[in-house]
């Protein structure tokens, strides 16, 4: 969704810390990453067909916030488009936003959320 890519690549510019955690297959990884600049808008990618863990198992979550040195996840906002994924990660103590059929309203909550840390 173009508006979720612009909203990272403006959060990262601004410096705020970003990441990716993403459900993959193996064989279609070397497909996907090419559509993105990752590394513009991503300070970490945790890509599940490579560390074999899929959202919404809490341990690529830890993952993600291990990579970023993450001490206190109540100041992590995960935002994704699948609830099951969503729920598991405010059980972990992150903020959760998902989104739903308006992307503006996910990205206002977004814009809440980030500014309430």
């Amino acid at each position: 969704r173009p508006s979720f890519v612009e909203r990272a690549r403006r959060l990262r510019a601004a410096g705020v810390r970003t990441a990716l955690v993403t459900n993959n297959a193996r064989e279609f990884r070397d497909r996907w990453r090419p559509l993105l600049p990752l590394s513009e808008l991503f300070e970490l990618v945790v890509d599940s067909s490579e560390v074999g863990v899929r959202k919404p198992d809490p341990a690529i979550f830890r993952l993600a916030l291990g990579g970023l040195a993450v001490a206190d996840p109540r100041r992590v906002v995960f935002v994704d488009d699948f609830e099951a994924n969503v729920r598991a990660a405010r059980a972990l103590g992150l903020q959760g936003v998902l989104v739903g059929a308006d992307p503006a309203s996910a990205l206002a909550e977004l814009d809440a959320l980030i500014e309430g840390l």
